[in-house]
C-alpha cells in the first residue's frame, strides 16, 4: 500500500504482528510557493509643472522616503520596503509610458 502526503510517497509495511509501519520515501518535494508580486513605487518630476515632491512609503511598521527624481522602492506583501534606489530613465519609460 502507498499513500501520498504533501507530494511525498509514504510506504506502509505490515509486520508479523499486524503493526503498520509508515516510512517516508525520498520523493521529490513539492515546488516552492511562488513569490508574491512586489509593488514598485517611483517618485518622478511632474512633467507639466516640473515640481518634485516627496513620498514616504510605509509597510510592516518601517518606512523609506523617496526624495529625488526616479527614486524607487519595492514593497512585497508582508515585508518592509526595500532601500531606495534610482530607476534608470529608460526603465521608467518602458514601465510607465
Amino acid at each position: 500500500m502507498a499513500l501520498r502526503n504533501g507530494g511525498r510517497l509514504l510506504g506502509c509495511v505490515t509486520d508479523a504482528f499486524g503493526s503498520v509501519t509508515v516510512a517516508a520515501c525520498g520523493g521529490v518535494p513539492p515546488p516552492a510557493a511562488p513569490r508574491p508580486p512586489a509593488d514598485v513605487i517611483v517618485l518622478a518630476v511632474d512633467p507639466e509643472t516640473g515640481v518634485l515632491g516627496r513620498a514616504v512609503v510605509e509597510a510592516q511598521g518601517q518606512s523609506v522616503t523617496l526624495a529625488s527624481d526616479l527614486s524607487a522602492t519595492r514593497v512585497t506583501p508582508g515585508q518592509v520596503p526595500a532601500a531606495p534606489t534610482t530607476m534608470a530613465a529608460g526603465e521608467f519609460q518602458q514601465r510607465f509610458a
